[in-house]
């Protein structure tokens, strides 16, 4: 991918829509954004859970209403492959990353990229479970977000949404969580969003929708954390 990347570079075309990761290192990744910026090409990275409206309404809501207690998200098949997505998503609704310590890993897709398991400290999430699963049984990803007025369920491989609230137990002094709604998430519209976005921008002007610069800083946090774990880069 850098090397078709870098010959689009000298090309006559409007705009690039690249798959993650942008290249083998967040390093590589930051220099490639740089010098399409440098160029004015728009460069756009298929993060599809930025893409989802629903992300975006639940990360309102943890900056306003609601203070996360804990989360936990699942994922399979490499830190670098899939893991982007998790922490992508953690970042997107929870703010920065103070602070993470990598808790086991696994070799479950390719011998550069493990999935690690870690936990993490967010700014509006002081819990957070990155869980690694194993892609030779099951490739899944779902995300159990708890809060201090009800608890997040997505699951259904990231298409259903399970909204549950507390309640008092009868004559007891505790609460008891109750569902009180479900929906379903329609991750299969994202990649037609960033479409609109792509045309939006090249019609209209302006950045896209999600900036390659910050995806290079994702690939540069997973680099770091992936030093921690004793594993090596690609």
């Amino acid at each position: 991918r850098p090397e078709i990347l870098e010959t689009l570079l000298s090309c006559n075309i409007g705009g690039v829509v690249a798959e993650k990761p942008i290249s083998c290192s967040g390093k590589q990744s930051v220099e490639l954004v740089n010098r399409y910026r440098q160029e004015s090409i728009p460069f756009w990275v298929n993060l599809s859970r930025r893409y989802v409206s629903v992300y975006s309404e639940l990360a309102r809501n943890f900056r306003g209403n609601e203070e996360v207690i804990s989360a936990r998200i699942s994922y399979a098949k490499g830190i670098k492959h899939n893991g982007i997505h998790a922490l992508d998503l953690a970042m997107m609704l929870f703010g920065n990353l103070h602070h993470w310590q990598v808790l086991g890993k696994r070799f479950d897709y390719a011998n550069d990229d493990p999935t690690l398991s870690l936990f993490a400290q967010l700014e509006y999430c002081p819990q957070l479970f990155l869980q690694g699963l194993d892609h030779r049984l099951v490739t899944h990803f779902e995300v159990d977000i708890w809060t201090t007025a009800g608890r997040y369920v997505i699951d259904q491989d990231h298409t259903r949404l399970r909204r549950y609230e507390y309640s008092p137990r009868h004559n007891q002094d505790e609460n008891k969580l109750s569902i009180v709604e479900t929906s379903t998430i329609a991750h299969n519209e994202s990649f037609s969003n960033l479409l609109r976005d792509l045309k939006d921008v090249l019609t209209y002007g302006g950045d896209p929708r999600v900036l390659p610069e910050e995806v290079a800083k994702v690939e540069i946090l997973i680099d770091e954390i992936m030093s921690t774990s004793g594993a090596n880069n690609c």
